[in-house]
């Protein structure tokens, strides 16, 4: 299956390379399926661009796009549409470049994802997920954007990891819009894992 995982980022530059390197060492456990990255970013001023194209030289399988300052979810829905359009992605991740989401756990998605689970969805706060070292303003704002998308009616664990799997993405279930924004169905990392069939 082609993995395209969709990196959106802005003013990145300070963690972008590690984060395509930690991501290239943690696709080599799942080397039965062709991954790529895709890295969405929103012109930063401080050259982020420039140091991805420098680690294209290195990484065949790295993309990049850019485009105008919209919103995270503009930035993830314009990842989404080349990742379906251009790279025939079959199975869809979402990673922040701060590293708040953990590369390391991807192959347990995939697991379920091969198991023949359609959606595989991380969430911080179930059973045994985790915040991780995140500042508590921005834990705060996590869990009111999880009750916000829970009022709005998206269906939504959590509002942080996204991942899914061929079916998932050829119906359609990976986001859903609320004006011109989007609020993303599915959920990555580091969280615990639950599947959907």
């Amino acid at each position: 299956m082609k993995v395209v995982i969709i990196i959106p980022t802005y003013n990145e530059k300070e963690n972008i390379g590690l984060l395509i390197t930690a991501l290239h060492e943690a696709s080599q456990q799942f080397s039965q399926h062709t991954s790529h990255l895709l890295v969405v970013d929103d012109n930063s001023p401080d050259g982020t661009a420039a140091e991805v194209k420098a680690k294209q030289k290195k990484y065949k399988n790295l993309h990049l796009i850019t485009g105008k300052k919209e919103g995270l979810g503009k930035a993830y829905l314009r990842g989404m549409d080349y990742a379906s359009d251009k790279l025939g992605a079959e199975v869809m991740f979402e990673m922040d470049a701060d590293f708040s989401h953990d590369p390391k756990l991807i192959p347990k998605f995939l697991e379920k994802i091969d198991q023949g689970y359609d959606l595989v969805v991380g969430s911080r706060y179930t059973s045994g997920g985790d915040t991780g070292e995140l500042a508590a303003g921005r834990v705060r704002i996590s869990r009111f954007a999880t009750i916000l998308s829970g009022q709005l009616g998206s269906g939504t664990i959590d509002d942080r990891i996204r991942f899914g799997g061929p079916d998932a993405i050829a119906q359609g279930v990976h986001l859903k819009t609320f004006g011109n924004d989007a609020v993303l169905l599915i959920a990555i990392l580091p969280m615990t894992l639950a599947g959907v069939r």
